[in-house]
């Protein structure tokens, strides 16, 4: 039993490992019930994911209840799941966390094993957006894509920001293979958003082809970008957009 919000962090905290299957988390939602009724987008890519999502969010939030699950925070460990503009509060992570301990006492007695830190919070995120009854959440990749754990869940839409060097030594060693990963997020019969240069085009056509994903090329219909103190200003297929920068 969880007895406080700081117990429950800690809880949470001591197991930063890596996952050793990639079945894990789909294995102990699908036993449990717990596998999303409502729709899916999720985000990876070199920089810019934490940001999509909060746009999307700003966005959507007007006309729909929206869940996102991002990591990692900057201040508080609350940051990382919130729905519209609520962060989720102390005493429901201490509510979840309790929910997770029985749960990690399960799979630790029949497989010897530990849910890690990044998966019981994504399992959190998911309890709570189902509680919640939100209708649609939006999802940041941990790391990658293809072997992430958010890439079992089945989405109705797909954003890679871009592709750069990162993670090298677990997604490289090419820029090719970087770029394979944050692919693996599309899955057969989805819809791609994208912002990648022109030079990973190729690779993304041919794996579009292959699983049958309709790609929106973003860049291709954006012009006129401004950066300005307040924001960013562009015309998107010759239509005039302002983000505002907080």
């Amino acid at each position: 039993m969880i007895n406080s919000y700081n117990d429950a962090l800690n809880y949470l905290f001591d197991k930063r490992c890596k996952n050793k299957s990639l079945d894990l988390l789909k294995n102990i939602i699908i036993e449990n019930d717990l596998y999303p009724t409502y729709p899916l987008c999720i985000v990876t890519g070199t920089n810019g994911k934490g940001e999509v999502c909060h746009f999307l969010r700003n966005i959507l939030k007007n006309c729909m209840h929206v869940g996102v699950f991002t990591s990692p925070h900057i201040e508080s460990f609350n940051e990382r799941i919130m729905i519209n503009d609520r962060y989720i509060s102390n005493a429901e992570i201490m509510h979840y966390v309790n929910k997770l301990y029985d749960f990690s006492n399960e799979y630790f007695n029949k497989f010897n094993d530990i849910i890690p830190f990044f998966e019981l919070t994504l399992l959190m995120s998911l309890m709570y957006f189902e509680d919640r009854k939100i209708d649609i959440a939006v999802i940041e990749c941990g790391l990658g894509g293809l072997l992430d754990s958010t890439n079992f869940l089945k989405t109705t839409l797909s954003i890679i920001t871009n592709v750069g060097y990162d993670h090298l030594a677990q997604l490289g060693p090419t820029i090719t293979d970087i770029a394979r990963h944050k692919l693996g997020i599309a899955h057969d019969g989805n819809t791609l958003l994208t912002t990648v240069d022109d030079s990973f085009k190729k690779q993304f056509d041919d794996y579009a082809k292959l699983h049958n994903v309709k790609i929106n090329y973003v860049k291709d219909n954006i012009s006129d970008i401004k950066t300005e103190k307040k924001g960013v200003s562009f015309k998107y297929k010759n239509k005039f957009y302002k983000t505002p920068l907080d």
